[in-house]
């Protein structure tokens, strides 16, 4: 694959420019970023991604893949509450990447000790498609002080020749179990513990997680994993993040936690599940069976209702609330209804302050249910169910990290969860849980 290159004479004028917008905004933040882009021919990106040298990748697509977005380096890097001075001196919009530990600490575990508990980042070099177009970008940290000469001097350091990186060849997974964390006898102990604490009304509903471990002989690297799951079949949102070389977290995600255009904002409300049928008339009557059984329905409407009370203080009116349909998966099926509404804000740290954890990954009441997790869990969710996604000033849309594994040297760590309300069994549960595993295509031998 050829490297990318952009002619630095070309981009002069815009620097100086940009320079002369940061000195009228006056403001009080010393660094500023500093991003030239240019149209280039389609290319793999995903490919390209994995040519380039370093640490800190990223990737993102949407669910309908008409926008794809990758890359590699930290360029800029700031708090997700304090973007609006960056978006007034910027004449090339950034498009920030953005993640959100599952709980803020998570990252004192040993597992998720090379995650932040927050990112907001833009990436020294990046692709963004938007559906045929194809845009290259370049970033860099500066001032307004920064000289012309040493700018352009930053920005050339950035232009790598990527061509002579071997790219991975293995598209395939062969995988062994390890372990479960909890193991099938403590899973049920803990359903039953939990529908105790529903029974007395301490809870309603609590989503209850398991984290499975997978060894494998051969080199698996990030890209042969994300590649041999999208050989398996795309499940909407494909995310990943790597902040280094030996951590990889990637999301096959179904959820979204809001899309926001402007001041508008549109959120699924997703919950509930049963398998895929064998054949067209099984598949039907497996999702009639689903809308219409009580136990699925009360799940779905405590992850209705939570969204439509946080929604409702965040829009200048009252949420619309759709009609529930079913949303078909290449393993499951589940109950799916749009929420929408006119915001009052477009302060998208405080919409997603407002919406995370939502019942659909979390509980009712939520405070309660994520007490409750994180008693009884053995592992630390890290950026499983957490949000992640891109954050600009027209537009933002951020997933949530389910369906999703973590690639550790040799271990993959998967991340399944459930949502337990009254009349919940545990067995179905952990059958429920089974099925969502994104690595269920590669696994050997599966334990009970």
């Amino acid at each position: 694959m050829p490297g990318l290159h952009i002619n630095m004479g070309d981009f002069q004028e815009q620097i100086k420019e940009t320079i002369l917008q940061v000195l009228k905004a006056k403001k009080d933040r010393a660094r500023y970023p500093l991003i030239i882009e240019q149209e280039i021919p389609p290319v793999d990106i995903i490919s390209w991604l994995f040519r380039q040298p370093g640490e800190h990748r990223v990737y993102w697509q949407d669910k309908a893949g008409t926008i794809e977005a990758a890359g590699i380096g930290t360029g800029f890097q700031t708090a997700s509450d304090s973007l609006t001075d960056i978006y007034n001196v910027s004449l090339i919009k950034p498009l920030f990447f953005y993640n959100k530990l599952f709980n803020l600490s998570d990252n004192n575990s040993n597992l998720w000790g090379a995650f932040p508990s927050e990112l907001c980042m833009l990436p020294q070099r990046m692709i963004i498609r938007r559906h045929d177009s194809y845009r290259y970008r370049l970033c860099i940290e500066f001032s307004g002080n920064d000289k012309i000469e040493d700018i352009v001097r930053k920005f050339e350091r950035l232009q790598i020749d990527s061509s002579q990186i071997t790219p991975s060849e293995t598209d395939t997974l062969s995988l062994q179990p390890i372990r479960h964390m909890p193991e099938y006898e403590n899973w049920t102990m803990n359903v039953e513990r939990c529908l105790e604490a529903i029974h007395s009304k301490k809870l309603a509903k609590v989503v209850m997680a398991r984290q499975s471990d997978y060894s494998f002989n051969e080199d698996i690297t990030a890209e042969s994993c994300l590649k041999a799951l999208l050989k398996a079949g795309k499940i909407t949102y494909i995310m990943l993040y790597q902040p280094d070389n030996q951590n990889t977290f990637i999301s096959l995600t179904p959820e979204r936690l809001f899309h926001r255009f402007e001041k508008e904002i549109y959120i699924d409300a997703i919950s509930s599940t049963t398998r895929r049928g064998q054949t067209e008339s099984e598949d039907k009557s497996l999702a009639d069976e689903l809308i219409s059984d009580s136990k699925q329905s009360l799940e779905h409407k405590f992850v209705i209702d939570g969204i439509f009370d946080s929604l409702k203080e965040l829009c200048s009116g009252k949420p619309t609330v759709h009609a529930t349909e079913i949303l078909k998966l290449p393993m499951v099926q589940h109950l799916k209804t749009l929420i929408d509404g006119g915001l009052m804000t477009t302060d998208d740290q405080a919409i997603i302050n407002k919406l995370h954890p939502t019942p659909a990954v979390g509980g009712t009441p939520t405070l309660a249910a994520v007490k409750w997790i994180k008693s009884a869990e053995p592992f630390s969710r890290g950026l499983y169910a957490a949000p992640m996604g891109l954050i600009s000033e027209e537009e933002t849309e951020i997933a949530v990290g389910i369906r999703s594994m973590l690639l550790k040297g040799k271990t993959i760590s998967v991340f399944t969860g459930a949502g337990i309300v009254e009349g919940s069994d545990p067995d179905l549960e952990w059958r429920e849980i089974n099925s969502k595993n994104i690595l269920s295509k590669f696994i050997q031998e599966e334990k009970n």
